[in-house]
């Protein structure tokens, strides 16, 4: 009877072993083509029919100005809504955004090493991408956690470029990005954006289909008191005026499978690797290509009668794209002045943000000097933004 009875239990564990391990890969393995079952494993879903939160606990949304939910999708387009798991209605965002806050019991504050992000939107018109945030968890890059971006990169608008940038602990600044052209993927298509970390790299998809990815480790930035904001950077930024049919956040790291379901399929996602590749061998300027243009734009410049000539200009610094101006200072009878500007790594390719430096006695001519702040080749931090740089130089600034 002992025999039967240990027998019993035995199957029955091994029974309820398995019943969990099915449960288990029905919602991470085996229905990785069901879209509605991804969204179930998510923290929170926004599907924007109204301001509720379909997944977990309610992180309800509180629209900021001028936000429309619930406005039905007609056609190929509540099609294309429905096979990702969504509902077929979008937000319309006028001049407005939308703040999850720090969601339900702060379960927006993502705490690990994995992460996915996704949302799906279109702009109206090529213009409305501008340099902004669309779905962030931000606050600038020494305080944000993830944020969707476009920025051009003093590329110009034309050579805009679409990312997301994550933040982690005990690392100042940004720790990774990903960005790709906006003129590769498609200004005014539908896009399912995502961003996926698994504490080794992080990496853009865009419509299913992998386009950058850059290595990183470590836990996720912690502490982070600004709202979750979807069509925004978060309070203060430009609003994105266009429409979003869903938005999600999960604490995992999707699989591959999983992601190609909520961006439509494989067919769908093959057919975008090919119009991206297409696109990119096509018409896409490469950096080198960028770096020439700047410079015939400097000898254009330069020879322009109309050309200020009482200000320090960016232009007048060789090669180098420039950005921000920082640490403007007076030191020994002399003005000083650094900047933000991107060189091309030579190894690996990869866009850097340095410190330049000039100085000028009088405001009016000024001298350009060796760079101030660069990038060691093994350093982690891959650019010196204005959060993270301090200049201390033996002999001066």
């Amino acid at each position: 009877m002992k025999g039967w009875v240990t027998l019993c239990f035995s199957g029955l564990v091994l029974s309820l072993v398995f019943g969990l391990f099915w449960a288990s890969t029905s919602v991470w393995g085996a229905d990785s083509n069901d879209p509605k079952r991804i969204f179930s494993s998510a923290i929170a879903v926004w599907h924007l029919a109204d301001v509720r939160d379909s997944a977990g606990d309610d992180s309800g949304l509180t629209p900021q100005g001028d936000v429309r939910l619930g406005i039905d999708l007609k056609g190929a387009d509540r099609e294309a809504s429905l096979k990702r798991g969504g509902d077929g209605k979008v937000a319309e965002l006028r001049g407005g955004w939308l703040d999850a806050g720090q969601g339900h019991h702060q379960e927006l504050n993502i705490a690990g090493e994995q992460f996915t992000a996704l949302i799906r939107m279109r702009a109206l018109t090529p213009m409305a991408w501008d340099t902004r945030g669309y779905f962030t968890k931000g606050g600038g890059h020494d305080r944000l956690v993830f944020n969707f971006f476009t920025y051009d990169f003093g590329a110009g608008p034309e050579n805009m470029r679409l990312g997301c940038e994550i933040g982690v602990e005990g690392k100042s600044g940004l720790a990774a990005q990903v960005t790709v052209p906006l003129a590769q993927i498609g200004p005014t298509d539908w896009h399912d954006i995502l961003a996926r970390y698994d504490g080794r790299q992080l990496v853009l998809f865009i419509d299913g289909v992998p386009v950058d990815r850059k290595a990183v480790t470590g836990r996720l930035r912690q502490g982070n008191k600004e709202p979750l904001a979807i069509g925004a950077g978060g309070p203060g930024d430009d609003p994105f005026p266009g429409l979003v049919d869903h938005a999600a956040l999960w604490n995992r790291s999707l699989s591959d499978e999983e992601i190609v379901t909520l961006c439509g399929g494989k067919k769908e996602v093959e057919h975008h690797r090919k119009r991206f590749a297409t696109a990119s061998a096509g018409r896409l300027p490469s950096t080198q290509d960028l770096v020439e243009s700047y410079r015939t734009l400097i000898k254009k410049f330069q020879n322009d009668p109309h050309r200020p000539r009482y200000h320090f200009l960016h232009l007048e610094a060789g090669d180098a794209m420039p950005g921000d101006a920082n640490g403007a200072i007076f030191w020994k009878g002399r003005y000083h002045l650094f900047y933000i500007f991107q060189r091309q790594e030579a190894t690996s390719k990869q866009t850097l943000h340095c410190w330049g430096h000039a100085s000028s006695v009088d405001l009016l001519h000024w001298e350009h000097h060796p760079v101030a702040l660069d990038v060691a080749a093994k350093d982690p931090d891959r650019s010196i933004f204005s959060g993270n740089a301090f200049v201390t130089k033996e002999g001066g600034p």
